[in-house]
């Protein structure tokens, strides 16, 4: 289960276009696990599942030129100049580049039990 979602959105003023820094912090917890796994490793995969998950659906919104992560929202608040000058163009302001970084952190709060794998 993940929770608490804390976002951070930096947009890179000095690219053309704009590019844009992303962090994602979240809490996670595993109530029970089917096999034996690090916690070391249950945060790696987890890490690299959220990751591959906001850049395939940021993709998916780029198709149909939507800013699904509110990106030009971020740049509006930092430099509504810059984000006046990049709404203005006659393309979408994103693409599949846009994201310049993308880091991702769990806190695993809580590694779950091991199931018993012989049924009883």
């Amino acid at each position: 289960m993940i929770e608490k979602p804390k976002i951070t959105i930096s947009p890179i003023m000095s690219s053309k276009p704009i590019l844009f820094n992303i962090r994602v912090e979240v809490q996670a917890g595993i109530n029970e696990k089917i096999k034996e796994i690090s916690d070391k490793e249950l945060i790696t995969k987890t890490e690299d599942i959220i990751k591959l998950e906001i850049l395939k659906s940021f993709e998916k919104g780029i198709e149909i030129n939507a800013d699904i992560y509110k990106l030009g929202e971020s740049l509006y608040r930092q430099n509504p100049r810059k984000w006046k000058e990049e709404v203005k163009t006659d393309s979408f302001y994103l693409n599949e580049h846009s994201i310049k970084n993308l880091k991702v952190k769990v806190n695993l709060v809580n590694s779950g039990k091991l199931k018993n794998q012989d049924g009883s």
